[in-house]
């Protein structure tokens, strides 16, 4: 071996090393960075015939783990589903009051009940009379209360449906538009490990409003799907909702009711969209679906069925409550 081609060896593995000491600074220096994944240089021996002429260093990859970021995605799609359930339902739990100040539901049932008693041991007082007028109006206040705050939440999750639909599609068009720039680059043989960092951050949210899974191929397309299992494309409005200002009596039924759907539509033929409503989504949006058309739907029949059994009794003795 000629000197040069020695020097020329040499030159090529300092170069390399060289990449390769700048790849790990930027790993230290980046290493708490939200959606920053550590990055290495591969490497390959350079041969002409039978004898190694020097080293090449082979585009930047992510020294990142599939299965860990899927796990991660999940929980973030759990831990916001238990946070926007929080949000919606804190205000009733407060409403609700609490037993022991006497401002809860059952604490109101017990006024009017010790109020009937303390009556029926002096029939002509007049002090007593009022205070079960008082009573009885403090309970069917509390009731109209909670179902009015039960509509509230109703149409809060509504509109925060909405708003979070308006977000996944901005955040599909998003992560598109990535994967299409990150296949372009892989084929023309260039480092994409920058932006599929970008591409997780926008999975990562998007996941935390849907609980959306993830296939990803070698060119680096990637394959998106719902928690039901339906393929969601990763292009900006094919998801749709309507806006709607809900009433007690308001429910969903799939392809009828009067609760807007939230439907995925097919871009090149509209008019089949396809309902994702019940069973397919989970992390935010899934945990509104379940709000808006179950929980808070319930609680208002519970309440309905109290109030109308408490208002029978209430007649029956010959009193309107």
């Amino acid at each position: 071996m000629g000197l040069d081609a020695a020097l020329g060896i040499s030159v090529s593995g300092l170069r390399a090393i060289n990449q390769q000491l700048r790849v790990v600074s930027n790993n230290i220096a980046n290493a708490e960075v939200p959606n920053y994944t550590a990055k290495r240089v591969p490497t390959a021996s350079v041969v002409a015939g039978d004898r190694g002429i020097g080293v090449a260093t082979q585009p930047v990859l992510r020294a990142s783990d599939t299965a860990l970021l899927r796990a991660i995605w999940q929980r973030e799609a759990g831990v916001a589903g238990a946070q926007v359930r929080t949000a919606i339902l804190e205000p009733l739990e407060a409403l609700h009051g609490r037993p022991e100040n006497g401002d809860s539901l059952a604490g109101l049932v017990g006024r009017v009940r010790d109020s009937f008693i303390a009556l029926a041991a002096q029939p002509s007082s007049t002090s007593l009379q009022v205070e079960i007028v008082d009573a009885a109006t403090a309970l069917a206040g509390k009731l109209n209360t909670l179902s009015n705050a039960v509509t509230d939440g109703r149409n809060r999750s509504q509109q925060t449906l909405v708003d979070g639909v308006a977000e996944a599609n901005r955040l599909l068009g998003e992560a598109g538009s990535l994967t299409r720039e990150i296949v372009r680059l892989k084929n023309e043989g260039q480092s994409t490990a920058e932006l599929e960092d970008k591409r997780d951050a926008v999975i990562g949210r998007l996941a935390g409003l849907m609980d959306l899974r993830v296939v990803l191929s070698e060119n680096g397309e990637m394959t998106a799907f719902t928690r039901g299992g339906q393929t969601i494309p990763l292009r900006e409005g094919v998801l749709s909702i309507g806006a709607a200002s809900l009433a007690p009596q308001s429910f969903y039924e799939p392809g009828g009711g009067t609760v807007p759907p939230l439907l995925l539509l097919d871009l090149a033929d509209p008019t089949k969209p396809i309902d994702l409503t019940r069973g397919q989504l989970g992390g935010e949006l899934g945990a509104l679906i379940t709000l808006r058309d179950e929980t808070l739907p319930r609680m208002q029949a519970e309440l309905d069925e109290f109030a109308q059994k408490l208002a029978r009794r209430f007649d029956q003795q010959g009193l309107r409550l």
